[in-house]
């Protein structure tokens, strides 16, 4: 006796993408089993189906070798025991029965190959036959059973399963269509507790740009993609994939004071010093206002992106691609702030960094120093409890008056539109008549 497990593939393309349509399984009978004459137990022979899909079509072949064959009864039971009878002593003095049911041949009955759908393919598959009149006898040669499992008509490859993303990222979401499956879909998330819209209608074109929004922080995240012309055109990742982001908590995190070590770390993985490829490592610390924040970064490769967060996560500074950061911002309110390094690049870094408070009562700072317009700076903000009722002088550094500030309100900040000055890119000088500000500083422009 021999066995022989064969694929029939239908490619569909469509995108690029190519689909599974059926999988034949054959069972050979060598040498041929035969078929006891007038024995109502008949013959079963077992095939093993190792394919495991949910079926939406199944179509049988049969090969027997049978003088008379309205002796004949041929029935196939399906691995949980559903029976269905493909011939029912029907064809009277016919020879032989070589056809494909439901394809060819319809089902005498009781009971159809529809009978099938919804059930796994997957294990023992039997078929009976049996000779129930004397005289004529014959052999089962071979036999086969073909599985249509449901078409995919929209699949999602990504994410899939296994995949960690971060909070602020922006991710492609991709999946499979086929023709037919509308022009737009639908696409969601769920955390594992519900499920929330990001797309209500986008077009149906395999793929979705998606920045995550933080407060996300899940192990159980799921995408599921649905077309809006019939619902019935769904499909979810095939496993769960976690999303990351950095905590929310105002009652944890220390204040930064001048050192690194009071900025608690808050990822949600282990902390290094090294940032993984695709990863995010994040900082909080507590900072009182009328403090100046600098942040400096170093690392051994480029980091794509660093930003200095307040608690709302509005973007207070940022770096690009550079193995080198100095970040500062001046602090108008107490709050809790983030420094967030991303490693969106083809490998991992190596980094240290720190944070340094610096108190500014009766002093000015400039920012942002320097000033860049090729980054959309259009401003600078001169800051500090030396400004209030009192004028910013700006000089040349040979000392010349270039322009003066003059703030008459109280506030402890004035803005400086360079855009309608005519001013030259280079370093820049700048005082106060405020009788408590000691310091003169200094500030780059760069056009």
């Amino acid at each position: 006796m021999k066995k022989k497990l064969l694929f029939c593939f239908l490619l569909v393309t469509h995108c690029f993408t190519n689909f599974v349509y059926c999988a034949i399984y054959t069972k050979d009978e060598s040498p041929d089993l035969s078929i006891p004459d007038n024995d109502s137990n008949g013959v079963t022979s077992t095939l093993y189906v190792s394919g495991n899909y949910t079926i939406s079509e199944i179509n049988v072949y049969v090969d027997i070798t049978h003088t008379y064959i309205g002796d004949l009864i041929v029935e196939i039971i399906s691995p949980i025991g559903t029976n269905v009878r493909l011939h029912n002593r029907s064809g009277g003095s016919s020879d032989n029965i070589t056809t494909w049911y439901d394809t060819n041949t319809s089902v005498d009955g009781p009971g159809g190959l529809s009978d099938f759908n919804g059930q796994s393919s997957q294990g023992n598959w039997k078929l009976k036959v049996s000779d129930n009149a004397s005289a004529d006898t014959g052999t089962l040669n071979l036999w086969k059973v073909e599985v249509n499992p449901p078409i995919s008509y929209i699949t999602v490859t990504s994410p899939n399963g296994g995949e960690t993303w971060n909070s602020g990222q922006t991710k492609n979401i991709a999946w499979n269509y086929l023709s037919g499956s509308g022009s737009y879909v639908k696409i969601e998330y769920t955390d594992g507790t519900t499920w929330n819209t990001i797309e209500a209608t986008t077009s149906n074109d395999g793929s979705y740009s998606w920045t995550i929004p933080y407060g996300i922080n899940s192990t159980t995240c799921k995408i599921r993609v649905t077309s809006t012309s019939n619902s019935s055109y769904t499909d979810t990742s095939d496993s769960n994939f976690t999303i990351r982001t950095i905590q929310n908590d105002a009652n944890s995190g220390g204040d930064a004071g001048n050192s690194t070590s009071s900025a608690t770390y808050v990822s949600d993985d282990n902390y290094n010093g090294y940032l993984d490829f695709n990863d995010i490592d994040v900082y909080k610390f507590y900072v009182s206002a009328n403090y100046e924040i600098k942040a400096t970064i170093s690392s051994s490769s480029t980091i794509k992106t660093v930003y200095l967060l307040n608690s709302n996560r509005t973007i207070l500074a940022s770096g690009n691609s550079a193995s080198t950061f100095n970040l500062s911002y001046f602090t108008s309110k107490s709050d809790y702030y983030y420094l967030e390094l991303q490693q969106l690049n083809s490998t991992g870094t190596s980094y240290s960094f720190t944070i340094t408070l610096t108190p500014d009562y009766y002093c000015v700072i400039p920012y942002p120093n320097p000033f860049d317009i090729s980054k959309g700076h259009t401003k600078i903000t001169f800051a500090g409890s030396g400004v209030p009722y009192s004028k910013i002088r700006i000089y040349t550094l040979d000392g010349k008056l270039f322009t003066t500030l003059e703030e008459n309100e109280g506030n402890n900040r004035i803005n400086w539109n360079i855009l309608n000055e005519d001013i030259s890119p280079g370093i820049y000088l700048y005082g106060t008549d405020n009788p408590q500000e000691k310091n003169i500083g200094k500030f780059t422009i760069i056009r």
